[in-house]
């Protein structure tokens, strides 16, 4: 039998996502990336930087700073170690 949630757990949840109802910022950078959040300590969707790129996701505009631009694309993910055996 599937646990039922509390109506505060509910309201944590929507509270959490209710940012996805707005539409981003154009003056701000709007990073939500997670390992950019641990790396620099700003909170998600409010980095402090300027933002220099537009991207599409989820079919909506997102703003990203150079800075967090490189953890959306890709380019600051570990890569994954492989051995041939």
């Amino acid at each position: 039998m599937a646990r039922r949630q509390s109506k505060s757990d509910q309201e944590m949840i929507i509270r959490e996502l209710s940012w996805v109802h707005y539409a981003n910022d154009s003056t701000r950078c709007s990073c939500r990336h997670m390992k950019c959040i641990k790396d620099t300590g700003h909170d998600g969707g409010n980095c402090p930087n300027p933002p220099t790129s537009e991207a599409w996701s989820n079919g909506r505009a997102a703003y990203f700073c150079d800075r967090c631009r490189e953890y959306q694309d890709g380019s600051k993910q570990p890569v994954a170690m492989t051995t041939r055996g």
